[in-house]
């Protein structure tokens, strides 16, 4: 049996799935069997305390990584203060959607094949259709180049997408992490909405793969947080260094 991302396997919830999971094992054992279970985490600070606590077992941990990997930039990019105040007069920020969205427009202009991984399906595709808009204004063969991709997709749509993104008709997309499964995104700069700490690291994590250099294009991930409103406003600039277009 595997259990994928068991870190989210806590509080109310994760006791219910671990009484679900001994119920499992007593249903198995009246037959005879004993599964073997497997839990994956990309961000559980302690693997195997934890997988224990949910199945009931005792857990070998395996917690070193052979996986081919390429070189990595890390940016930390903070949306700037926005001209209206929110209550009370607090600082409010630009939010991190109309941000990511700005920025895969910029890059794709740039001709930097990103990637914007988002949380949620609504959040891809309203990103992909803002960058869309915006590269449409400076050229509507650029606005070709950007697609949303998830779950929910009929399966000939996805393989067409991933076609895409092999042979370069596409270089910026905003996706789900629907896009981790079977993809080799090696060579591709990574940007991460949001950036709370666990996000940020899974995001760091999709990089590389089996056809990464080692020394080759550099590969960023770069997280756009909400999350802090105090500080001195930034002015923006994008990862690959490119002027950003002026906006009314």
């Amino acid at each position: 049996m595997v259990i994928d991302e068991c870190h989210h396997y806590r509080g109310v919830f994760g006791a219910h799935v671990a009484q679900i999971i001994r119920r499992l094992r007593r249903v198995c054992a009246a037959y005879g069997a004993a599964p073997t279970f497997v839990l994956a985490s990309a961000t559980v600070a302690e693997p195997e305390v934890s997988a224990s606590r949910l199945t009931g077992l005792r857990v070998r941990a395996v917690a070193e990584d052979s996986s081919a990997r390429g070189e990595v930039s890390l940016a930390l990019w903070e949306p700037p203060f926005v001209s209206h105040g929110g209550e009370n007069g607090a600082p409010v920020r630009r939010s991190a959607t109309a941000e990511i969205a700005d920025l895969l427009a910029d890059l794709v202009t740039e001709d930097v094949r990103t990637l914007a991984f988002i949380r949620s399906r609504r959040g891809a595709e309203s990103v992909s259709m803002t960058a869309r808009r915006l590269l449409d204004e400076v050229s509507p063969e650029l606005a070709d180049r950007v697609a949303a991709y998830r779950g929910g997709y009929l399966p000939e749509d996805r393989r067409e997408i991933e076609q895409a993104l092999r042979d370069g008709r596409l270089v910026g997309l905003a996706a789900t992490n629907a896009l981790e499964l079977g993809i080799d995104i090696a060579g591709w700069m990574r940007s991460c909405w949001p950036a709370t700490r666990a996000p940020s690291r899974r995001c760091g994590s999709r990089r590389g793969g089996p056809g990464a250099p080692t020394g080759g294009p550099r590969r960023c991930s770069s997280p756009a947080t909400t999350s802090s409103t105090s500080g001195t406003p930034r002015t923006p600039r994008s990862c690959s260094g490119a002027r950003r277009r002026p906006r009314s």
